[in-house]
């Protein structure tokens, strides 16, 4: 709950975390909810909402089947995953897309090789994908829950 009283910025490329005190901030559409999890909106390149939910704990990103009937596409093959965290870990199969993308506030976020699951996340939201760390290799992420806010920004 803490994290839902700062304003973080991580830069993935600096390798530095900056905390500051919330502020309130000149109005912007809001893409950042506390909904008993932090989720993100977006869009898909067709101009269909998305909800994603946010883990930055998370290596690697991955997309829900609601996310497939959004964009529109098919998967494009199988295999096998582990998947888990503090609760344990289970080995399934899991489809995959050789390449997605989506729209994030003005960032098209493109996925190549990423893995499409029912989402083991949350049972009371239905979310179309997790965001994971992955989606700031080399750039900054700002994550601002008083202004609702969820930015992708250029590394320092």
């Amino acid at each position: 709950p803490i994290i839902r009283e700062l304003d973080l910025t991580i830069d993935f490329a600096a390798r530095r975390l900056t905390v500051q005190r919330p502020a309130e901030r000149a109005a912007s559409p809001r893409n950042f909810f506390w909904l008993g999890y932090p989720a993100v909106a977006a869009r898909t390149e067709n101009g269909r909402p998305l909800l994603l939910g946010l883990d930055t704990g998370a290596a690697r990103s991955f997309l829900t089947l609601a996310f497939l009937d959004a964009a529109g596409v098919q998967p494009s093959g199988t295999r096998s995953r582990r998947v888990g965290g503090a609760g344990g870990f289970e080995t399934m199969t899991v489809q995959t897309l050789d390449a997605a993308s989506l729209l994030v506030d003005g960032w098209r976020i493109r996925f190549l090789d990423i893995d499409v699951h029912d989402q083991n996340v949350s049972s009371s939201l239905d979310l179309d994908g997790v965001l994971g760390s992955d989606i700031a290799a080399g750039r900054a992420l700002r994550l601002d829950f008083r202004n609702g806010r969820f930015e992708l920004l250029q590394p320092s």
